[in-house]
């Protein structure tokens, strides 16, 4: 199956993935270099269609508008994405199991954002 790109450039803005999930995946969004805000999404699987004569493969597809609410939601800040991404994952508890008594297997992500209304910079470490 074909994965979701690590990096993308969709409606003119930049995305780079900060976290994949069991369910879902968590990427930040820029604009021109800066931080804009955060997508988080349930993973979607587009099955193999035959269009015309062509095949096209299932896989992993980019949220749409209409998605937006339903299973993708934009978060201004860091912390608001992480607890839509806990809450999407939160119900996987052998992966959340398996973190906490392995976490060489799950690799730690070093993170920082400014917040858009104060200026004010912070910095997170992520378990993926």
């Amino acid at each position: 199956m074909i994965h979701v790109p690590s990096n993308l450039h969709y409606h003119g803005f930049d995305y780079t993935k900060i976290c994949r999930g069991v369910r879902s995946c968590l990427y930040r969004q820029t604009y021109k270099g800066k931080t804009e805000g955060f997508e988080v999404f349930k993973i979607i699987i587009q099955p193999e269609i035959n269009f015309n004569s062509i095949i096209y493969l299932e896989h992993e597809r980019w949220p749409k508008d209409e998605d937006f609410g339903i299973a993708a939601w934009t978060c201004w800040t860091l912390d608001q994405a992480m607890i839509r991404f806990n809450i999407l994952e939160g119900n996987d508890l052998e992966r959340n199991t398996l973190a906490k008594n392995n976490p060489k297997n799950h690799p730690r992500v070093k993170l920082s954002t400014t917040n858009p209304v104060t200026g004010s910079e912070s910095v997170i470490t992520v378990n993926c």
